[in-house]
């Protein structure tokens, strides 16, 4: 009987044995397809760029002017008093049809932008005596600055391989 509990010992162990071959095998092979896929990742060329055009105080368009499509595109665009958002499952390259999204900030767009907090003024000039043209133009361009940094914008876009990006802005 001693001979029978061997011999079955033997043939559960080769079993096992016999398991853990495939087993190794199965994960080696899983391993080497994931490596395969990361290398493709690697080597992928996706060239996707973005521009924002500023077309009032209150409505843009978020264009691809890179030189491949965008995928699952969401654009967000935000002031501190609203958002507005905006998705596409493909975003051309410009000039194809459909390769900028519109997006509209209602507040902003009827009430213009905020006035920047904060600006320096010239200093006063005593009566007879103007502040020079340069200087309003130094303040105003300072003005014009801030203005333009009061809207941020957020695009994030996969490539056609899956790979996930995200590019943000600030506009005005």
């Amino acid at each position: 009987m001693k001979a029978d509990t061997v011999a079955v010992v033997g043939i559960v162990l080769s079993a096992a044995s016999v398991v853990a071959g495939i087993a190794a095998a199965l994960i080696a092979w899983l391993a080497y397809r994931s490596t395969k896929r990361v290398e493709k990742l690697g080597t992928e060329r996706s060239v996707v760029e973005w521009e924002v055009r500023k077309l009032s105080d209150g409505t843009f368009e978020v264009g691809n002017i890179g030189q491949d499509p965008a995928h699952e595109v969401t654009v967000e665009m935000w002031t501190p008093d609203e958002i507005a958002r905006q998705t596409a499952d493909v975003v051309p390259p410009v000039p194809a049809e459909g390769s900028a999204l519109r997006l509209v900030l209602p507040q902003r767009e009827t009430n213009g932008p905020d006035e920047p907090e904060g600006m320096p003024k010239p200093f006063p000039r005593p009566p007879g005596f103007p502040v020079p043209d340069d200087t309003l133009e130094m303040f105003a361009r300072l003005r014009n600055d801030a203005i333009g940094r009061q809207v941020e914008v957020r695009v994030a876009w996969r490539s056609a391989r899956h790979r996930w990006s995200t590019w943000e802005d600030q506009t005005g």
